[in-house]
């Protein structure tokens, strides 16, 4: 993977001659770092590249190339010049390279618009001088190295930490030119380094030992972490649901209450219509009681007539009167089983199990 380079002055200078490449020839800029940094590491991928930039540079020429200018080509100059900013100076380098890629865009599109309408050149041969235009510049862009030399500092510390290495070096060197001489000295040399070797292996095994403590030091202070964590989540959410149980007790609480009130009413109505109906039906049988037909007959007629036209209207006027008494008994007796129904029926719907009335009752 490339390393990402830090910002520097040389680093943004490459980043702007790049993305103006990019706007120009979006293929082109990726082809150059591939060709001089040998980046990515792939070699088929390294020559897909190149290969790729040159199938835009003979595609640019072709009549049916779409515009530049046009979005999907716009992004691709765009990410052209992100990439090859970002691999020069970072993140800052990558959005100058898209940007910059952007504007060469445009201005090169009608730069060579312009050239062609005004000198009559064909469009192939401005193409042409375009190309070479863009490999010059990207060329100039990267004559330099973009790696800026390492810090006094890095290197001193650098030197620091190779000093055992190189003096290890020089002592293994100094023990295989001056080889001992006799069979005790180096029976003693293989002694040493047999023991050296010992010490050595002890130590790269106590290391290894540390190592796995420390790592599993670490995971169970993370899995302690995470169990804390756990627990008081739980604990959230336990509480959050003792206050959603609480508060659907409370509205459980208020309906019934509600519920309660609303029984009480509609029983004080069922009472107050009971009521109602009994003073109407006893009303109704006290007027069928006192309306008798006879006695309306008798109050209507007068005394006996005489003659036979007077006899007659007199017949007539009494079987008036009686059907009018046979009417109003009839709506009476009508009106006083309407009222022994009604209450009927309210009496019914309270006794009944299932109505709101029972369930009152028998709480």
């Amino acid at each position: 993977m490339a390393r990402k380079r830090p910002r520097t002055r040389r680093g943004l200078t490459a980043a702007v001659g790049l993305g103006i490449v990019g706007g120009m020839r979006s293929a082109l800029p990726p082809a150059v770092i591939a060709v001089r940094d040998a980046q990515p590491k792939s070699r088929l991928l390294r020559l897909g590249i190149v290969l790729g930039s040159a199938g835009e540079l003979v595609a640019d020429k072709l009549p049916s190339t779409p515009s530049r200018t046009a979005v999907p080509a716009l992004v691709g100059r765009f990410a052209s010049g992100g990439a090859v900013g970002r691999r020069c100076a970072g993140t800052v380098g990558g959005l100058v390279g898209g940007a910059t890629a952007l504007g060469s865009a445009f201005v090169s599109h009608n730069a060579r618009r312009d050239l062609g309408r005004k000198t009559g050149l064909p469009d192939p041969v401005i193409a042409v001088a375009e190309d070479s235009l863009a490999i010059a510049l990207a060329r100039f862009t990267t004559r330099r190295p973009l790696d800026p030399p390492p810090p006094a500092s890095d290197s001193a510390a650098g030197d620091e930490a190779e000093k055992p290495a190189k003096a290890a070096k020089a002592a293994s060197q100094s023990k295989t030119s001056k080889p001992p001489k006799g069979r005790k000295a180096r029976k003693a040399a293989q002694s040493a380094d047999a023991r050296k070797r010992a010490k050595g292996r002890k130590a790269a095994k106590t290391a290894k030992a540390a190592a796995a403590a420390n790592a599993a030091t670490t995971a169970k202070a993370a899995k302690s972490a995470t169990e804390a964590k756990t627990g008081k989540s739980v604990t959230a959410v336990k509480a959050a649901k003792s206050v959603t149980a609480a508060k659907a007790a409370s509205a459980a609480t208020a309906a019934r209450a509600a519920s309660a009130v609303t029984v009480a009413k509609a029983a004080s109505a069922a009472t107050a219509a009971k009521a109602a109906s009994a003073a109407t039906a006893a009303k109704a049988a006290k007027t069928v009681r006192a309306a008798k037909p006879a006695d309306a007959v008798d109050a209507v007629l007068p005394k006996r007539p005489k003659g036979r036209k007077a006899k007659r209207k007199a017949a007539k006027a009494a079987h008036a009167a009686r059907g009018a008494a046979a009417e109003a008994a009839k709506t009476a007796r009508a009106q006083v089983s309407q009222a022994s129904r009604s209450t009927r029926r309210s009496v019914s719907r309270r006794r009944r199990p299932g109505s709101r009335l029972s369930r009152c009752s028998h709480r």
